[in-house]
């Protein structure tokens, strides 16, 4: 009996270290599902959330990409898959990582949960946070480490700036980062300010971020500058106000991420310019470099 578990445990540890990685991107995650009748307002919930808006962009982009697969064709690489979900009614709800490879999420999500709604929000959040940190992790593979450590020494957090940013402006307060390629087909800002004070309201957030921009953010043309845009008005959305932005006396626009750290007396916020590319990516890469660790 006792070689027997020796044996048992010897093959389970050798199966755990011969999983492959996950394949797959983080913003995409595999629904299992037996496309039942009596199951389907479950299934179009959870797609109705998974799919919703990302707000702040000038075009519909979903929040993840869904890929729906029958329970019959769930085997081989999809398992692999770095996120997955898998609709169960005999099996509680329940997330266990690395079932079939390493860095993989898997959970499994009751048809009959009582509690349905708040656990697709649940879920909903933590692959939102995960593929987060999934961005984080990209960032600090390619960090300034120059820049990120400027921020570091003058505000006390550590916030990961990558290589594409140059240092554009820095002041006892302000700090602006800037990547702008030749081709004007991507521009990105990145603005930390510190304040005198908390900010305790969104429109003192709204009014100090116009006063920035209008003064440090201009256009080519006499007159020109950055500002939110007023008919789109900024959401406070996991953490981070979201809106659009304009080039008054111009004709350029974008997402605007606002972050405002009052226990830190900080203000951040970046800005995009990429009209003829679809912005998810580049929304959470400025959500990573703005959060701190």
């Amino acid at each position: 009996m006792r070689l027997l578990i020796i044996i048992i445990f010897f093959f389970a540890c050798s199966t755990e270290s011969i999983k492959l990685d996950s394949t797959g991107h983080s913003s995409e995650i595999v629904i299992v599902s037996n496309a039942s009748t009596e199951n389907k307002e479950q299934i179009e919930k959870l797609e109705k959330l998974f799919l919703s808006e990302i707000y702040g962009l000038t075009r519909f982009e979903p929040q993840f990409k869904l890929l729906n697969v029958e329970e019959s064709d769930f085997k081989n690489i999809i398992r692999r898959h770095k996120n997955i979900i898998i609709f169960t009614d005999n099996y509680p709800t329940k997330k266990i990582n690395n079932v079939w490879s390493k860095n993989q999420i898997v959970w499994y999500l009751d048809y009959n949960d009582i509690n349905f709604n708040q656990k697709i929000n649940e879920i909903f959040d933590d692959f939102y946070l995960q593929e987060l940190k999934s961005y984080k992790a990209i960032n600090q593979s390619n960090r300034n480490t120059k820049l990120s450590e400027l921020l570091s020494l003058k505000y006390g957090k550590q916030f990961v700036v990558t290589n594409n940013f140059v240092k554009a402006y820095d002041s006892d307060k302000v700090t602006i980062f800037t990547d702008n390629k030749s081709n004007n087909e991507l521009i990105q800002h990145i603005v930390f300010f510190k304040t005198e004070k908390p900010v305790l309201s969104k429109n003192q957030l709204y009014l100090l971020t116009d006063s920035l921009s209008k003064r440090l953010l201009k256009g080519s043309k006499l007159g020109s500058h950055v500002k939110i845009e007023k008919m789109y008005e900024p959401i406070l959305y996991k953490g981070f106000y979201r809106g659009l932005w304009k080039l008054n006396k111009g004709f350029m626009g974008g997402p605007i991420i606002i972050g405002n750290y009052n226990e830190l007396e900080i203000i951040t916020f970046g800005i995009i310019f990429a009209p003829n590319t679809d912005k998810r990516s580049y929304i959470k890469k400025m959500e990573a470099i703005l959060s701190f660790e």
